[in-house]
């Protein structure tokens, strides 16, 4: 894979968040590398918070990162966020009756008005930079 193709891949991985070094890879030394490759044309910002790493897009980061996603729109027509499960863009499938499969639309007990989905919703979107 070329050096361009994995400039783009790790933009769109890393997106308009903060993220962690582990995020990036569990393996450090592949983590090391993205940074340097990424470092060496200026379009992340690195830092270190006590004993946590992280990596953040620069302005000519972000601003790469808002030409691949124009690229997208021109290509699929819409917009996809990088962070989006793929999961979420497949066509739904029916389950049910016919795979024995009993669907329900209500949460169950222990999630209904858990003042903790909250708090912990919030840790995730905590970490942005800016």
């Amino acid at each position: 894979m070329d050096e361009f193709t994995r400039i783009v891949g790790w933009l769109t991985r890393i997106g308009e968040s903060e993220v962690l070094l582990s995020e990036i890879s569990r393996n450090n030394r592949k983590a090391r590398e993205v940074v340097d490759l990424l470092g060496k044309y200026g379009l992340i910002n690195y830092q270190k918070k006590g004993r946590f790493q992280l990596v953040s897009l620069s302005h000519k980061g972000l601003e790469a990162y808002r030409h691949i996603l124009a690229a997208r729109r021109v290509i699929y027509g819409e917009e996809i966020t990088p962070r989006e499960p793929l999961a979420s863009r497949l066509p739904e499938r029916s389950s049910g009756p016919e795979m024995g499969i009993e669907t329900s639309s209500e949460l169950p007990s222990y999630l209904r008005d858990n003042p903790w989905l909250e708090v912990l919703a919030s840790r995730s979107r905590g970490r942005v930079f800016g």
